[in-house]
């Protein structure tokens, strides 16, 4: 994670780079140059965003076979349909191990839901691979959805989520072993707090916000821009107006501060 022109992309690049150096180079390991993405698969939630990752990336619905429209009763393929037979050539559970998605800000938990169900379809225990999640949470959410790290049961218009969000919110908590909500302290308590702010008022609160997140996994926060854009119009939209616009804040001033 990191904020705009902090380098994830590079980062992410390196990652995939070194990776399939390390395969090729296993004495132990038939990875070659035209088989690594049977080991490996890049994703992103659009088009857009997936060209820019890697050599074979492609867009979640694609790799998943997921419909564009997500409804529970595609959740779960028939194993006789062509589309079952397209998913099992995309993944290979004696091969595959690792799933690197980038742009994970857009990643709903309906989505996630379908991922991680489509995995299992293909025989994969979802123990036994490795997930990555690049992006920053402050940009870009899912259009309607709620996001993947939310912890919420309902909206903010105070309806119960979807059944398939819920599902997503249970995997996602389960894959990267976050502790069970029913465990949290006053998790009932935050979730009944319609305003963002009354959610940070009392101590056992915040409590609570810290123990939701309290998962195993390692992240990694980059920090400082290493971006060097020559352009004052581009140092200007990365450095200072996509931060003033993070986590949904309005940017404050005119249109002409840009120069």
């Amino acid at each position: 994670m990191g904020n705009p022109g902090t380098g994830k992309s590079w980062t992410l690049k390196c990652i995939i780079s070194s990776v399939i150096s390390l395969l090729q180079s296993n004495p132990d390991s038939d990875a070659q140059v035209s088989t690594w993405t049977d080991r490996i698969k890049l994703a992103a939630p659009t088009g857009a965003a997936s060209s820019q990752m890697y050599f074979k990336s492609e867009t979640l619905h694609r790799l998943f076979c997921i419909p564009v429209h997500l409804n529970e009763k595609d959740l779960r393929l028939e194993e006789t349909s062509a589309t079952y037979s397209r998913l099992l050539l995309n993944f290979d559970p004696k091969k595959f191990f690792l799933l690197i998605v980038d742009e994970f800000s857009m990643l709903s938990r309906e989505m996630f839901a379908f991922v991680t169900e489509r995995l299992i379809q293909c025989n994969i225990d979802l123990d036994n691979i490795g997930i990555v999640l690049i992006g920053d949470p402050a940009q870009i959410l899912p259009i309607a959805a709620e996001p993947l790290w939310s912890a919420r049961s309902y909206t903010h218009e105070n309806k119960k989520c979807s059944s398939l969000s819920i599902n997503g919110l249970i995997r996602f908590r389960q894959v990267f072993k976050f502790p069970p909500l029913q465990t949290i302290p006053n998790y009932d308590k935050w979730q009944s707090l319609t305003s963002p702010k009354d959610r940070l008022l009392s101590d056992d609160i915040t409590a609570c916000r810290k123990d939701l997140m309290l998962g195993q996994f390692d992240a990694v926060f980059l920090t400082e821009v290493k971006r060097t854009d020559v352009d004052p119009i581009s140092q200007c939209f990365t450095g200072k107006v996509l931060v003033n616009m993070r986590y949904g804040k309005k940017m404050q001033g005119k249109r002409n501060a840009i120069p």
